[in-house]
């Protein structure tokens, strides 16, 4: 995947994530405002996985500054595809320019785990076996200093762990993992010497002998390279792969024929994307013409997925827009692949951004596979695939969509209904302070924002928030620790309606707070 790619990891398998029944024809409903939270950020790929063991789909967005970086962010499904952001209890802090990210059971202990690709050090998170990531990178991942923008996680040497290869500025890198969750970089023995711009790799079987094969979307031509079996890499792309006058932007496999190989559709910089057929042997041939058309240039995301329950691949395309023209196309597959653009039809609203990644799975658990975009200049969205192309804005009643830059939260029994309410602790930002946030549960996962009525108003940069009965009333009162400000201190009437009771109880201090705990300490009960 590549700073613009989002992709299932198992492109050429997609097909069998969706069970049952199909509804003949599949169309998106955009549920954004209602089912995932607003942050902000540069979305630049997303990857799915259950990563708290719950039995459904949840979210993480690679988000990339340009400038400084940004943080990345972690969405948790609640069920039926609605999102709640789970950033600050679940994900380490970092702002390390990433471009792309894989999850996948890195260390066998039957969870998934996190890999990013930055700028500079790529990073390495394990998951505690409760969707919690913790960071490893110390004395697991390579030090490196080179600048990647996409990766894939993939066993390439057929030993049953996952092991890594990142698209990079000049040298691409290879890491065999042990089988434990630490790697070594094999990069000078293994793998293809490179010294351009490589924005996208892929990993298949291309030529039916058992191992993964290579891909890279590359500023000098695309490459692709064989596996010997034990992921020692050779370019073969002389002969076997046609040459495109164009930097490559993206490269993702997936059988679109129906032949049971891997084929290929490439994206390219100012040209529409290319499809290659394979002919078995990994030998690919231009098959553009009339099979694919699109409006798009510059696509820098493709992605397969059986979206209308067909069980052929059909395809999304994302990335740059050219005028008047949006930047997310679907193209449905006749089964033979070629492809017909359902844009119009099947794509309810327009993206007009550019959008980052896109990814295809099941994430509201009904049986047929939705669409999570990562975008730049907006917010990150959720499709949902309904059958009926209804268009539902559930906002006030599910999630209230931030816009917010959270910094802390904390999930608790606020108005002693029984259920957790959140509160998150917002920082300043791009310029702009964000006020602090307080959502009410209504006992069924539904989130209220109720911030105004319910929580005094501020203007401060907060970077923790935590909870407890303070005034000893039975109920639990906030405290928000702010950077370079008066901290702060909510007291609780017992329904969620805080009061501000910092000049009463809180000393008048100038402080840099970045967290907070509250306990006994002098033992007065």
């Amino acid at each position: 995947m590549s700073t613009s790619t989002l992709r299932l990891v198992l492109a050429l398998t997609t097909a069998t994530l969706v069970s049952g029944t199909a509804v003949a024809q599949r169309q998106f409903a955009e549920l954004t405002s209602s089912r995932m939270p607003h942050l902000r950020g540069e979305g630049r790929a997303v990857a799915t996985a259950d990563i708290d063991g719950d039995g459904d789909r949840d979210l993480v967005i690679a988000n990339s500054q340009i400038t400084s970086g940004s943080q990345n962010f972690l969405y948790l499904n609640t069920g039926k595809g609605r999102f709640v952001d789970a950033t600050a209890t679940r994900l380490p802090v970092g702002a390390h320019r990433t471009s792309d990210l894989a999850l996948g059971d890195i260390d066998g202990d039957g969870d998934v785990d996190l890999v990013t690709a930055n700028t500079y050090q790529n990073r390495l998170y394990l998951n505690d076996g409760t969707g919690v990531f913790q960071e490893a990178t110390l004395g697991r991942l390579p030090k490196d200093t080179t600048d990647c923008i996409a990766m894939v996680m993939r066993d390439l040497d057929n030993d049953g762990d996952l092991d890594l290869v990142f698209a990079a500025y000049g040298q691409n890198l290879l890491y065999l993992n042990n089988g434990s969750g630490v790697f070594t970089d094999v990069t000078a023995t293994h793998m293809v010497a490179s010294s351009t711009t490589h924005w996208d790799v892929d990993a298949a079987d291309i030529d039916g002998d058992g191992d993964l094969d290579l891909v890279f979307a590359a500023q000098s031509g695309n490459r692709l390279l064989l596996n010997d079996g034990t992921a020692h890499f050779t370019d073969v792309t002389a002969g076997r792969l046609p040459t495109i006058a164009s930097t490559g932007l993206a490269a993702t496999f997936g059988d679109v024929d129906g032949d049971g190989d891997a084929d290929l559709i490439c994206g390219y910089w100012q040209l529409a994307p290319v499809l290659f057929l394979n002919n078995g042997s990994g030998t690919f041939t231009n098959a553009t013409a009339g099979r694919l058309t699109t409006k798009m240039v510059s696509i820098g995301s493709v992605t397969f997925g059986d979206v209308d329950g067909d069980n052929d691949l059909d395809v999304v395309v994302s990335g740059w827009f050219g005028q008047d023209t949006p930047s997310l196309e679907i193209h449905l597959n006749n089964g033979s692949g070629a492809f017909a653009d359902a844009t119009a039809t099947h794509l309810l609203t327009r993206a007009t951004t550019y959008v980052g990644g896109t990814v295809l799975a099941d994430l509201d658990g009904d049986g047929d596979l939705d669409l999570a975009t990562a975008e730049l200049a907006q917010r990150d969205r959720l499709l949902i695939n309904e059958g009926n192309g209804t268009f539902v804005d559930v906002t006030p009643s599910r999630l209230y969509a931030l816009s917010d830059v959270p910094a802390a939260a904390v999930l608790a029994d606020l108005d002693g209904d029984g259920d957790k309410d959140l509160v998150f602790a917002n920082v300043y930002f791009e310029y702009q302070s964000w006020p602090n946030r307080l959502h009410r549960n209504d006992g069924r996962g539904n989130f209220t924002d109720v911030t105004r009525t319910n929580l005094p108003a501020d203007n401060d940069e907060s970077r923790a928030v935590a909870c407890a009965d303070v005034d000893r009333d039975g109920d639990l009162d906030l405290v928000f620790g702010n950077f370079g400000g008066q901290n702060k201190l909510y007291l609780n009437n017992g329904k969620a309606v805080f009061t501000d009771a910092t000049a009463a109880w809180l000393p008048a201090t100038i402080d840099q707070t970045t967290s907070i705990a509250l306990g006994d300490v002098n033992g007065d009960g």
